[in-house]
Order: C-alpha cells, then structure tokens, then sequence
C-alpha cells in the first residue's frame, strides 16, 4: 500500500486592507476554477486583473473583490454576478466531523484503503466504513509513521 496524503490548511484571519490586493492577484492567478455562486457555473478569476503592457498584474478595479466573512471566502462581482474561487466545503474546523460526499467519492475514485480525518476533539473514532476520525491530539498515536 502508497499512502496518499493530501492534505492543506489555511489559518489565518481576515486580510487587512493592505493585504487585499495581494489576495486580488493571488486568486487571479491561481490554479482553482472560479464558480459564479448563484449556479456553480465556471467563471474566469483572470477578470480580476486588468494588465497592460507596463503591468501584468494591475488590478480590475470594477470587480468589487472582497471577502464574505459569513462563508469564509473572497468574493467578487462582474457584471452583476458573484464569483469565488474557494469552497468552503474544503476544510471545517469541529470537533464532531461528519462523513461528506467528497470523502466518499474520494474512497471510491483513488481506490483507498482508508481515509483520516483530523478534527479538533479529544477523541478519535470510525465515522464509516473505512473511514476515521483522528482527534489532533492523538495524531501520533493513533495513526502510524507514512513509508
């Protein structure tokens, strides 16, 4: 058995203005697939840029970027439309983890023999079938060293 580790956390609060047009580029840039919220629809994040000869990375000033604190996600709006790059499905902080559709999907796709889920409780646990709940604070005991 490979084991797969896909793993990635981002902790951080909300930006400070300062750091917002460095979060506008960022998002324009990167390699996830902006949706428009109301359908899930594909959208294009490059729209957040506006370049020019003289600068690549000058910004859209008419897209409204912004962050939704209630979904914990940066948010822009293009003609009328709201789009986002980043679900939220992706990582939730609990101490009570519930099996999701991804994790499922996950098992069955990549053939996996099992799957963790770390979580902030006190406790680690089976949550399905091949599927477990790993309390943070036990990581090292409850999981065993990759290779």
């Amino acid at each position: 058995m490979t084991p797969v580790v896909d793993s990635h956390v981002y902790c951080f609060g909300p930006p400070t203005a300062a750091q917002m047009p460095g979060q506008q580029v960022w998002h324009a840039l990167h390699h996830q697939p902006a949706w428009r919220i109301r359908d899930r629809a594909p959208s294009d994040a490059r729209r957040l840029l506006d370049p020019s000869p003289g600068d690549p990375l000058r910004l859209a000033t008419d897209v409204d970027f912004r962050t939704d604190p209630v979904h914990r996600r940066f948010v822009w709006t293009v003609d009328g439309e709201d789009d986002t790059t980043t679900s939220t499905e992706e990582l939730k902080l609990t101490s009570s983890p519930r099996v999701t559709l991804s994790m499922r999907s996950a098992l069955e796709e990549l053939n996996l023999e099992e799957l963790v889920v770390i979580h902030a409780g006190a406790e680690s646990y089976p949550l399905a079938p091949r599927i477990r709940a790993v309390a943070l604070t036990r990581l090292q005991e409850d999981v065993p060293p990759l290779g």
